[in-house]
């Protein structure tokens, strides 16, 4: 088996960076073993580097601009010795530039793969992602104002955020009832009026996931929060590569980010800075339903802003569609159907790959296992009588999820056609749970349907844990409020 050991060793934003790097690698050899380089100074940064699918393992460097040390030439023979193998390739960690200015050209996460002599990334491997830990949301605001100081009190940092820039954040927190934590380091200055969030890196990568938005200057904690499609509102200048045109190349690809740019950052206006603020407070709470019976929400509610989704009968790709607000916060997917409405998925700007196949086939199954799908955060499953035939044949595969939406009566009329008890003993066999049992449409629907029980809303295990009980026969504009 080829081993790689790699890359960029530090610092917390580098190592974020990387991960684009470890895609490319895997993508070319994907039966490799990549060991991450991580140096000394920053391995609380490890527990959240262990969420990527592509690590298999990390060294640990001692030196750092004197790389390498007599341990660290000790270190890595003990880890090529452990290989077992001839087969391995050390990319250097303190790899420099092959161009000076290579921020007016390409994107810094491509810019990791041209140093390292590696692949071009394509645009997805760009928006790097983590598998997202379990979490519970808190009503909070995580501010990164990046105010270094050394020890006599002096300022160190030209891209800091300013005084005022942060007494806005903290008003705005306060009018909309959303507390500020501080995320910073050992050598950044408590903020007056604002609760410093004691806790390692790591810890403190989970407090701003827990958080409705990061804002934050040009810092590590950005990149981080882009792993996890996090929202943000980042404020950006050219303090540190003065011969830029503009910051895109050095802006995660998040797409739940806001970019505010100046030559300085104290020039970013307080109304430009506020106008962001309502905008992704707006964006958090306000999301608007595609779904004709908020299976959207459910899913959003369940899992957050980044996920997976598998959309099976996805037909039109906006209207009544049950994954176009998960993608617009940030989850990606896959969506199946045979309906005429999968060409217009790309025209309206879709980013999900589609598939025009029978979802009850094993070409279906056969699609899941080249995209290496285990587990999957939502699926909605609504292709008819074809259903049930779809859902064993994702119990056959063993596909994992955390939340369904099944839709076990489609014929209102003839309730014998439907699917409703075996579909549940399958399910629950399997160990999975029901949240929301027979939601039923909404009482003003003119075919006379209304209040009719329709789908049954599924959960694994954990996230029942959080509720502890089965809701029955409930409308389906109930359900967000238990939510």
């Amino acid at each position: 088996m080829p081993v790689h050991i790699g890359f960029n060793q530090g610092q917390y934003g580098d190592l974020f960076i990387g991960l684009t790097a470890c895609r490319v690698v895997k993508r070319a050899d994907p039966d490799c073993k990549l060991v991450y380089s991580v140096n000394k100074k920053f391995k609380d940064i490890i527990p959240i580097l262990k969420l990527s699918k592509d690590i298999d393992g990390f060294i640990l460097w001692e030196g750092y601009n004197n790389w390498p040390t007599e341990l660290d030439s000790a270190n890595l023979q003990k880890a090529i010795e452990g290989c077992g193998t001839d087969n391995f390739h050390l990319f250097h960690p303190m790899q420099t530039h092959t161009v000076y200015d290579w921020y007016n050209y390409w994107h810094q996460t491509e810019e990791v793969c041209v140093a390292h002599q590696l692949l071009r990334p394509a645009e997805e491997e760009m928006d790097f992602k983590l598998n997202k830990p379990e979490i519970k949301k808190e009503n909070t605001i995580t501010i990164c104002s990046s105010r270094r100081i050394d020890n006599e009190g002096n300022h160190q940092n030209s891209k800091a955020l300013t005084i005022e820039q942060i007494e806005l954040v903290k008003q705005f927190g306060i009018k909309n009832n959303l507390k500020v934590i501080q995320i910073s380091g050992p050598q950044e200055e408590q903020i007056e009026g604002l609760e410093k969030f004691e806790g390692n890196y790591s810890e403190s990568v989970i407090k701003v996931l827990q958080s409705r938005f990061l804002v934050a200057a040009d810092t590590g904690m950005i990149w981080a929060a882009s792993a996890f499609s996090h929202p943000v509102v980042g404020l950006y200048d050219l303090s540190y590569y003065k011969a830029a045109v503009s910051c895109k190349n050095w802006t995660p690809k998040n797409k739940n980010q806001i970019t505010l740019f100046s030559n300085k950052i104290g020039d970013i206006s307080l109304p430009t800075l506020e106008e962001a603020l309502v905008k992704k407070h707006n964006e958090n709470i306000m999301n608007p339903s595609y779904s004709k019976e908020h299976q959207d929400l459910f899913a959003k509610k369940l899992i957050g802003e980044d996920g997976f989704f598998l959309d099976i009968g996805c037909d039109h790709p906006s209207k009544e569609n049950n994954t176009k607000l998960l993608e617009e916060i940030g989850w990606d997917g896959l969506a199946f159907d045979i309906g005429p409405h999968l060409e217009s998925w790309k025209l309206e700007g879709r980013r999900a790959t589609t598939y025009n196949v029978d979802a009850s086939s094993d070409g279906f199954i056969d699609i899941l296992k080249a995209h290496e799908i285990k587990e999957v955060d939502y699926i909605s499953l609504d292709i008819d009588e074809d259903s049930f035939s779809c859902l064993k044949n994702l119990i056959l595969a063993d596909i994992q999820f955390k939340c369904m939406t099944f839709e076990h009566t489609w014929n209102l009329h003839h309730q014998d056609v439907n699917c409703v008890e075996d579909s549940r003993k399958l399910l629950t066999e399997h160990g999975y749970k029901l949240l929301f049992k027979n939601v039923r449409i909404e009482a003003n629907q003119k075919d006379g349907h209304g209040l009719k029980p329709f789908e049954d809303w599924w959960v694994n295990q954990a996230i029942y844990d959080r509720y502890g009980e089965t809701y029955e026969n409930i409308i389906h504009s109930d359900t967000v409020k238990i939510l």
